[in-house]
């Protein structure tokens, strides 16, 4: 009869143990989750406070010495940028430029932008910085994921603990490798950053540009500081006309936005069935307003869909554009972008994608977008 009762206890305390456990697993659950979903929100918070926001070329400029890139005049820009009501910069810097072949960022260009960043902390604007003209090729790929890394870490360390929520990186500008090489890449970067710190937000893109399509390809890389940018520059033809780095692209000049057949300037050195011919015969339809918000419209519930929170670091026409048709474009990109609650950066300040007019004043139509965005 006693080992009856033993045999009953015992069943008890290993129920009550089960039980015990089961509790605690599912506390666990729900705590890593409780945390997973106060991530996402900061991200989230973060991703919607950044507003209107503006590129601002300089430090990318590899074709200059990088003495004379060091010697960069950039406070008299940053506060004009501010007071026309930009709420981020973002600033492409081309980091192998300046840091040789050993990979080690100069002292002198982190104290710039340490200095950039406390002068907007304090006017209360965010700053991206950009990783521009990378070396990562498919032959030495490993190679330089190390060395990537290795500049990526410099950085890290020099603002550790300092703006989580108004200091992103954007670690790679506009990859142009295999799309299976790129994510195993950027997979590898992220994972290693990661060891230096856990709370920077990062901007990751996908390969082709940085190419809407491409993005979605890349896929959430399952770190909850990440956001996704895609790059916006359709129709090529016309955002591009008369840009000499796309020659093949881009030669054809005199295209209007929106398309107006009687404007549209004669096809001519294309070849049937290369990309200036196949894109000319379909300006008709993508120089719309119309084909702006049905791509980003798709683009957005695909990114939804597949929980990557987009923000586009580029778009923007070339000056060479008559001056109406830059500013029609301009009106509608942005117009289409704020519909679908997408923080973008214009491309670009004061270079080659200037949105200034030549009295130092912004176009009208980035005028009324950043208004519309405070």
């Amino acid at each position: 009869m006693q080992q009856v009762n033993d045999f009953g206890v015992n069943i008890y305390f290993k129920s009550l143990k089960y039980l015990f456990l089961g509790v605690f697993l599912l506390t666990c659950v729900n705590t890593n989750s409780l945390a997973q979903r106060r991530e996402k929100n900061d991200l989230l918070k973060v991703r919607n406070q950044l507003g209107a926001g503006i590129n601002l070329s300089a430090l990318e400029h590899n074709w200059k010495a990088p003495d004379s890139l060091l010697q960069y005049n950039w406070q008299p820009v940053v506060k004009e940028i501010i007071d026309h009501g930009f709420k981020t910069i973002r600033l492409p810097i081309a980091f192998d430029h300046f840091a040789g072949e050993k990979a080690e960022i100069p002292s002198e260009l982190i104290k710039m932008v340490q200095d950039i960043y406390e002068y907007c902390n304090k006017e209360g604007v965010h700053l991206i910085l950009v990783y521009h003209y990378g070396k990562l090729f498919e032959y030495n790929t490993d190679y330089q994921i190390d060395r990537i890394s290795k500049m990526w870490e410099q950085w890290l360390r020099n603002f550790q603990n300092k703006g989580y929520h108004n200091l992103l990186f954007e670690l790679y500008n506009e990859p142009t490798l295999d799309r299976w090489v790129w994510k195993y890449a950027i997979e590898r970067i992220v994972a290693r950053l990661r060891q230096t710190d856990q709370q920077r937000i990062f901007i990751v893109g996908g390969t082709n540009y940085n190419g809407y399509v491409q993005t979605l390809e890349l896929g959430n890389l399952n770190d909850s500081r990440t956001l996704y940018t895609f790059h916006f520059y359709e129709p090529y033809l016309f955002t591009h006309q008369g840009a000499e780095w796309t020659i093949d692209k881009s030669y054809l000049t005199g295209f209007p936005y929106p398309y107006k057949k009687n404007r549209m300037p004669a096809l001519k050195g294309a070849i049937k069935g290369s990309v200036v011919y196949e894109d000319y015969y379909r300006y008709y339809r993508e120089a719309t307003k119309t084909y702006l918000t049905e791509t980003i419209k798709k683009l957005v519930a695909d990114a939804n869909h597949l929980n990557m929170p987009l923000i586009c670091t580029e778009t923007g026409v070339i000056l060479n554009v008559e001056s109406k048709y830059r500013e029609n474009y301009l009106r509608d990109i942005t117009d289409v972008l704020s519909e679908f609650k997408i923080p973008t950066m214009l491309w670009d300040y004061n270079d080659r994608f200037s949105i200034r007019q030549q009295n130092g004043k912004i176009l009208s139509p980035v005028k009324e977008w950043i208004k519309k965005s405070r």
